[in-house]
């Protein structure tokens, strides 16, 4: 296991085959661990560890109970961690999920992000733009609202798995490969004869 109990694997570590989400594209699965036990504060977040694609690194920040508040400031802390209601506020919320720029410098990216069941099964799915910008304004991008914290945590749903493990699929596009210039040599012209 890795930072924080979140692991980043490949669909080939788990026998699935590499074409399975996209063709060229690069696919990673991200496994945030015990999930049902992580704080569902507004707020607070979990970070995958890095991952490479196209010469970029980047990684996932999850939000169990969201990102940001649907309250005023003061009332929001009212229902903090210590709060008894903070449960229930948490459970009537949405996970919020985003895919973080970590490499210097500007890029762009198009991603996709599912969230998969125990068995594999796709059960929502969201793609950004194409050429999404990355910039040092905008280091992330992703969804305030990937799926209701209400509907992980229901096990008829069956999303977490007998670890309490959810699984989200990553796939950014992979950048076309730049052909390889090759020299072109000068055209020579013959030396005119001597007279």
């Amino acid at each position: 296991m890795s930072k924080s109990g979140v692991e980043v694997t490949s669909p080939e570590m788990w026998g699935l085959p590499p074409t399975m989400f996209h063709d060229k594209w690069k696919t990673f699965l991200i496994h945030f661990h015990k999930f049902a036990e992580l704080p569902t504060t507004k707020g607070r977040s979990l970070e995958s560890p890095e991952f490479t694609c196209n010469d970029q690194k980047w990684s996932v920040s999850l939000y169990p109970g969201g990102d940001g508040s649907d309250y005023p400031n003061d009332v929001a802390l009212l229902f903090s961690e210590a709060c008894c209601f903070a449960e229930d506020m948490a459970n009537s919320g949405y996970v919020s999920l985003y895919l973080n720029h970590r490499s210097r410098g500007n890029t762009t990216a198009t991603f996709e992000v599912k969230i998969i069941n125990k068995y594999g099964d796709t059960l929502e799915t969201r793609k950004s733009s194409n050429n999404r910008p990355f910039d040092s304004s905008n280091r992330n991008s992703g969804w305030n609202d990937i799926i209701k914290l209400s509907d992980v945590l229901d096990n008829s749903n069956a999303i977490l798995d007998k670890n309490s493990t959810l699984t989200v699929v990553v796939s950014i596009k992979q950048a076309p490969i730049p052909a390889k210039k090759v020299p072109i040599p000068a055209k020579k012209t013959p030396l005119p004869a001597k007279k």
